[in-house]
């Protein structure tokens, strides 16, 4: 069960979405990024609240990105279920923090993205497999996003990689 806190505070950012959805219905779409710890997914009333959410600013055009993070993999097996549940309501799914060393398997059906931070890109640069796993993934149709991009050399080393998309506080300057 959630902390309630936690709970709480989900419930009421999925309510301010609904209100700014309703007030801003005209022709512009958004994305809207929410980061939910893996154990949220446990709880059914979070999962229904999140789908009710997604087909809910689907009707606008608008597409609910559920970033989730990666601290508590050991409860992987019990939140498939719920992963499932916020595809089929039309959410985008993204494992945040994810590595190459996590014992999740990517799933195409339930997994749209994932993000890695740059510092642990460079650490596994030596490893072959690490590489073949980017490209791996790449074509499993999985985006893949560099988190922490902050300098020129930072962004000149995702662009030698296989990345779709950087998250970061670099500019890029013509």
């Amino acid at each position: 069960m959630l902390p309630s806190k936690h709970k709480l505070l989900l419930v009421e950012l999925v309510h301010k979405i609904y209100s700014f959805q309703r007030s801003n219905s005209s022709s512009m779409n958004y994305s809207y990024f929410l980061k939910v710890e893996r154990f949220s997914l446990l709880d059914q009333y979070v999962v229904e609240k999140l789908c009710d959410l997604s087909r809910y600013i689907e009707c606008f055009g608008s597409t609910l990105i559920v970033e989730i993070t990666e601290r508590h993999l050991q409860l992987y097996k019990y939140t498939i279920e719920g992963e499932y549940a916020l595809k089929d309501a039309g959410a985008i799914l993204a494992l945040d923090g994810f590595t190459y060393e996590s014992n999740i398997v990517l799933d195409v059906t339930r997994h749209d993205v994932i993000k890695l931070e740059l510092s642990y890109v460079r650490e596994s640069l030596a490893k072959a497999e690490f590489i073949e796993w980017l490209y791996t993934i790449k074509e499993l149709g999985i985006k893949i996003v560099a988190k922490q991009v902050q300098t020129k050399e930072d962004y000149d080393l995702t662009l030698s990689l296989p990345f779709d998309y950087v998250q970061g506080y670099y500019e890029v300057l013509n």
